[in-house]
């Protein structure tokens, strides 16, 4: 479970990203990606994009040769939502097609060569009633507390 003004621990490796999303503003990544473009040096999120050797794995979660997922303590405002992203989203899609893509829940016709998935997390408030809600997998429960 996800409080609200508490500290979110997370466990990541590979490409994808967290980030907190702003009601008025872009992503803010709060991750950096595990790709052979950053492995040496910090680099600007748009720099890794536009670097083909972003798709180059450094780390990543797998059943054999483990590696430790890296581990973040993140703060995030209570009325803020967290984002998941592919490398499909946070690379190859203009922060203002993100925004739109959030928005819209997709966009029909960007033919993207990598996965461009989300997932939104809303952190949860003593205030707000929840409903757990099955998705349209038989191994997918939602809970809305919008």
């Amino acid at each position: 479970m996800i409080e609200a003004e508490k500290p979110l621990t997370v466990l990541h490796a590979g490409d994808c990203l967290v980030g907190q999303l702003h009601k008025t503003r872009p992503v803010c990544w709060k991750t950096r990606p595990h790709t052979l473009v950053n492995a040496i040096q910090n680099m600007p999120i748009i720099e890794i994009a536009q670097s083909t050797l972003r798709n180059r794995l450094t780390r990543s979660l797998r059943t054999r040769e483990f590696l430790r997922p890296e581990v973040s303590h993140l703060n995030f405002n209570g009325d803020e939502a967290i984002v998941i992203g592919t490398d499909g989203f946070w690379a190859d899609l203009h922060p203002d097609d993100q925004s739109l893509f959030l928005i819209k829940r997709g966009l029909p016709g960007k033919g993207n060569k990598d996965d461009c998935s989300t997932l939104i997390i809303r952190p949860t408030s003593p205030n707000r009633k929840s409903k757990i809600v099955e998705g349209k997998s038989k191994n997918l429960y939602i809970v809305d507390s919008r």
